[in-house]
């Protein structure tokens, strides 16, 4: 009877947490078979033992004699395979994994706030880009016809945002996109995929460097030749200078009663700072080749036959602008180009009424045209986009970001590295960038 007393420490299913906040005493029952023993304070005759009685834990015998002990004195409990585990296992350990996992998802936690309060976005994903990588493009249906099929054709949806320019774009956290790289990437993407009968452009631009239009505009030609697929342009909040001349290659162009268009022209800005460091003592002088090497510097005035110069090689593009809109928007009059030629914007209504686009409408109205020019009934609206971009609608934001980003404070647009880092020549409209220098 005393050995099946309900001690707490008796049975060896109790947790390693109980052997180790409660120790049970040491029950000894000395060989002479006397009533002597040792029991726990307050408890009169738990855990007695006789001689020669065995207690019984889970089927183990807890008869054990204590190693040295000239009176043979027994252990009267076992704790079985409940001691044996807890004496292999160490607490600290488990303290100090548990609270390096604690310290490692608060730490992303609070990452994950930081950047969401930084960039403004709710809805974001954690890429570890530990070497460059390939997400490629996908597409996503964005809009289809009642009767459209999953089979059904496709019209693919692709968007040119910002300045057109043969450089990649900085984004935060991301090494950014070159958008001449990635309009040429979707165009291959669209050309072979064979249930791709037509393709919208979708141009948010106020152009671009003069070398970069050209680039976008000849591949969409190409284009056009190489698969037989009609290009429809959708003009966007602009459609300026370069991105007019992007919209040249199409079969059609539609516009937003609202869109910016037209400044059709070059422009080349030029800084002098010569005025400004004689000023202050500071002095330049450039070891030239050639007495017109340094045409364009601005640590120097303009020289007249400097300005000649650079005058004749804007002229020329421009020559070349004129004749890629005349080349495709035929049937304008002498009066009209002049009109048209000048430098001037225009909005929507008024590039319909001069001869410049098709169409006044939206994107279900280039939807519809792309249609018509493919001879389909019925067919879905896809969008290219990067995999890891959300796209939720056909009005998704593109991944290459504004059409114009300004340091407010000097009023310079720095969109893209071709802006600040080398001279170049655009077909461009952007008066907040020269406006400051006049």
């Amino acid at each position: 009877m005393d050995s099946q007393m309900n001690a707490p420490w008796s049975n060896c299913s109790i947790g390693y947490s109980c052997v180790k906040l409660f120790p049970p005493p040491m029950h000894t029952v000395p060989h002479s078979g006397e009533a002597q023993h040792r029991t726990s304070p307050g408890v009169e005759g738990r855990g007695r033992m006789k001689r020669g009685v065995q207690h019984r834990s889970n089927g183990r015998s807890a008869r054990k004699t204590r190693p040295g002990s000239e009176s043979g004195f027994e252990v009267a409990h076992d704790f079985g395979p409940a001691a044996e585990s807890a004496r292999h296992f160490d607490p600290a350990r488990r303290g100090y994994t548990w609270g390096m996992i604690r310290f490692t998802l608060l730490s992303f936690l609070l990452a994950a706030l930081l950047l969401a309060a930084l960039t403004g976005c709710s809805r974001m994903r954690f890429v570890v880009d530990l070497v460059p990588a390939d997400d490629g493009l996908t597409e996503t249906v964005v809009h289809e016809d009642d009767d459209a099929r999953w089979r059904s054709p496709k019209v693919a949806l692709i968007d040119v945002t910002g300045l057109i320019a043969d450089v990649r774009r900085p984004g935060l956290l991301t090494r950014g996109v070159n958008p001449v790289a990635e309009y040429v990437e979707s165009l291959r993407r669209a050309e072979d995929d064979s249930r791709v009968k037509a393709i919208i452009v979708r141009i948010n631009s106020p152009g671009g460097t003069v070398t970069a239009s050209d680039v976008v505009y000849r591949e969409t030609v190409r284009f056009r030749e190489r698969s037989g697929k009609p290009v429809v342009v959708l003009m966007g909040d602009v459609a300026a200078s370069g991105g007019y001349y992007l919209a040249c290659a199409a079969d059609r162009i539609v516009a937003h009663p609202t869109t910016v268009t037209g400044s059709i022209g070059v422009i080349m800005q030029t800084f002098n700072f010569s005025e400004g460091m004689r000023r202050i003592g500071i002095h330049a002088d450039a070891i030239v080749s050639g007495e017109k090497k340094a045409a364009g510097s601005p640590f120097e005035p303009m020289e007249p036959e400097h300005r000649a110069l650079l005058q004749n090689m804007v002229n020329e593009f421009y020559d070349n602008f004129i004749t890629t809109v005349t080349t495709n928007r035929t049937g304008l009059s002498d009066e009209q180009i002049n009109t048209i030629t000048d430098g001037r914007v225009v909005t929507g209504r008024q590039a319909h009424e001069l001869g410049l686009i098709d169409e006044v409408g939206d994107l279900y109205t280039a939807f519809d045209t792309a249609k018509e020019l493919a001879g389909l009934p019925a067919a879905r609206l896809v969008k290219y986009h990067r995999a890891l971009q959300h796209v939720g609608s056909a009005y998704a934001e593109s991944p290459t970001g504004s059409s114009s980003t300004q340091l407010n404070l000097m009023q310079l647009n720095l969109d893209g590295a071709a802006m600040h880092d080398q001279p170049n020549f655009f077909y461009l409209w952007d008066p907040t960038i020269f406006s400051a220098v006049r």
